[in-house]
């Protein structure tokens, strides 16, 4: 069985597009069609916005996960909130 290369799909025409629709609403009823049209936007749109933001890059914060902090230099985390330097790389903590 050979499978089909993904530029095939993008030869639907408006008959084969208005089958899929005829098929899709028998399957779903009409009244939640527009749930899961609004779902698939909602779902698409949270992707596109993930992607930006990973392109943007990491957030600059480091995470919050030691109540006491990071060190700006190394990001390891502060051992308590009274240390003044870093135990791994000795940068001076503000």
């Amino acid at each position: 069985m050979s499978f089909l290369p993904l530029a095939l799909f993008g030869t639907l025409g408006p008959g084969e597009l208005l089958v899929i629709f005829a098929i899709l609403l028998l399957i779903f009823g009409s009244s939640k069609l527009p749930q899961l049209g609004s779902a698939l936007g909602k779902t698409i749109r949270g992707f596109k916005e993930e992607m930006r933001q990973e392109a943007e890059g990491p957030s600059k914060a480091p995470p919050s996960e030691n109540a006491f902090g990071f060190c700006p230099k190394c990001g390891a985390p502060r051992p308590d909130a009274e240390a003044a330097f870093c135990p791994k790389c000795g940068q001076k903590l503000a």
